[in-house]
Formats: structure tokens, C-alpha cells, sequence
């Protein structure tokens, strides 16, 4: 096997209806941590992360991560 029909078989098939915009992955969280009817502190305790990542999350200062349950995937487009 060729060196790219191994790396197109080790990747991964992306649902695109999955896909969020950042913004759309930060409101996904702000419903999250309403959904779990607490506080900002006790689903960051959940998580095991700090309350001031996550804060600065929700109030867009940082982008969503592994960490809060969201993977940034890379797409191409075919230029015409």
C-alpha cells in the first residue's frame, strides 16, 4: 500500500451535520452548562477544568477545546 492510500484509510469519515461554527460550539456549551442546572464553577468541577477557562470560553476570549468535549476539525474546498 502507498504511502497516501495509507493516510486516507487511517482517516477518519466527519458527520458534517456535526460540524459547528466556533460560535455555534460555544453556544452548544452554554446550553451544556444550563442543561446540568448549575453553575459555571460546578460544571468546570465536572469537567476538571478551571472556571476561568471556561468562562473565558463562554465569553469568547478563548475557542472551545478537547477539554470541554470539542475537536477542531480542518475541511478543504475544491476552488473553481
Amino acid at each position: 500500500m502507498n504511502p497516501v492510500d495509507e493516510v486516507l484509510e487511517a482517516e477518519e469519515t466527519v458527520d458534517l451535520e456535526q460540524l459547528m461554527t466556533t460560535g455555534e460550539a460555544i453556544e452548544d456549551l452554554r446550553r451544556r452548562v444550563a442543561e446540568e442546572g448549575g453553575t459555571q464553577t460546578e460544571f468546570a468541577m465536572y469537567l476538571g477544568i478551571s472556571v476561568q477557562y471556561l468562562n473565558d470560553v463562554l465569553l469568547y476570549k478563548r475557542k472551545p477545546s478537547k477539554l470541554l468535549g470539542y475537536e477542531r476539525v480542518t475541511m478543504w474546498r475544491r476552488m473553481a
